[in-house]
């Protein structure tokens, strides 16, 4: 994985700032009043009814026919010209009906759609605090309800970290996971990293996927990579992996593969 360099990075968004600031009113004169026409519009998961754990760590997608939510504890697909639930299950159902077997509990879901490919992509982890692993699934159609294939990855093959907050992107050639690595109990020595999963896509896509040639990233220090990275969803259907993170909430960091 190579970085950007900072100090460049820096520059182009100091730059950006210093324009905005420089000529309030030329850019104010610039910006046209828009309309907002809003679709769609129903209820769809919510606290002490359809979960009650905190956070609820909500995340969704929009397909050509259907809308897929995951929090923590569900899973729930609407269809999309109506808003009619169609599919409502736990979130540990889910994984167990794409056919993985984890420990604990799933949490922290994220789901992507990918019109190119036209498939689903949903991630998570289990076991908080302990020996964890990333669990991907992909759905076998366009349709979130024609069934997913699930597999389960070590998040630390040392098993000295847990895997938590794990995020979701991909582009023309692969699926990638990112998450925050935290020492497990007794590893107090050890700092806060993070770890990248990628897998081709391709593998993903076959009649029975696999995820025979995935590949962790792993030891990566929050000091070079910043917290939370983010894989890009990238709608463009180029073959540049970027990732995103903040660092100290002060700056933003961009890398690319």
């Amino acid at each position: 994985m190579q970085c950007f360099p900072q100090a460049k990075f820096l520059t182009v968004f100091t730059a950006a700032v210093l324009a905005i600031a420089t000529y309030p009113v030329a850019v104010a004169e610039k910006v046209q009043a828009a309309t907002l026409g809003i679709g769609q519009n129903f209820t769809s998961s919510s606290l002490f009814v359809d979960s009650n754990l905190i956070p609820p760590s909500p995340s969704g997608s929009v397909g050509s026919s259907h809308v897929v939510e995951f929090i923590n504890d569900g899973y729930k697909v609407y269809e999309k010209t109506t808003g009619s639930l169609v599919k409502s299950s736990s979130l540990d159902q889910f994984w167990l009906d794409a056919g993985t077997r984890f420990q604990g509990f799933t949490f922290d879901p994220r789901v992507v759609y990918d019109p190119f490919s036209q498939r689903w992509f949903a991630a998570a982890v289990d076991n908080s605090g302990g020996d964890n692993q990333f669990l991907l699934a992909v759905s076998t159609s366009d349709d979130p309800l024609s069934g997913w294939t699930g597999f389960t990855l070590d998040s630390d093959p040392d098993d000295q970290r847990w895997a938590d907050f794990p995020t979701l992107g991909f582009d023309k050639n692969g699926i990638y996971l990112a998450a925050n690595m935290f020492p497990q109990m007794g590893q107090d020595a050890l700092m806060l990293e993070t770890h990248i999963l990628a897998v081709p896509k391709a593998d993903l896509l076959r009649a029975i996927p696999t995820v025979a040639q995935a590949t962790l990233f792993e030891n990566n220090p929050i000091t070079q990579t910043g917290f939370s990275l983010q894989p890009a969803i990238n709608l463009d259907n180029s073959s540049a992996a970027i990732l995103l993170s903040s660092s100290k909430c002060q700056r933003a960091k961009a890398f690319c593969s």
